[in-house]
């Protein structure tokens, strides 16, 4: 496992980044062993509170990506809360988009 830290990054081209490196990787990494790579990727609107508050919100979902099968890629954005700069406690993601799902896998 690793991260990739964006900030600059669009939602569209942090997408477009992950699905070349899971691609990427999976073409690598398949052709000597069976396994393959599976991506979850969270997009802030505002900062977190923290590294960790990002690095955990990113881990969650790419268990949800695992749990959702074999070589997807999860995206979650999460929104700007009212009034405050912190993310929602629930970590409810307002948006989801499945790579995997995307493509009529």
């Amino acid at each position: 496992e690793f991260g990739l830290l964006m900030p600059d990054a669009s939602e569209s081209q942090a997408r477009a980044l992950l699905e070349r490196v899971a691609d990427d990787l999976a073409g690598e990494i398949e052709s000597r062993w069976p396994i393959g790579a599976t991506v979850g990727a969270v997009t802030f609107r505002r900062p977190p509170a923290g590294a960790d508050e990002a690095v955990r919100q990113a881990d969650a979902l790419m268990y949800e990506a695992k749990a959702a099968g074999r070589g997807r890629v999860l995206q979650a954005t999460w929104p700007e809360p009212e009034g405050g700069d912190r993310l929602p406690a629930s970590g409810a993601p307002a948006s989801r988009e499945d790579g995997a799902a995307r493509d009529g896998e």
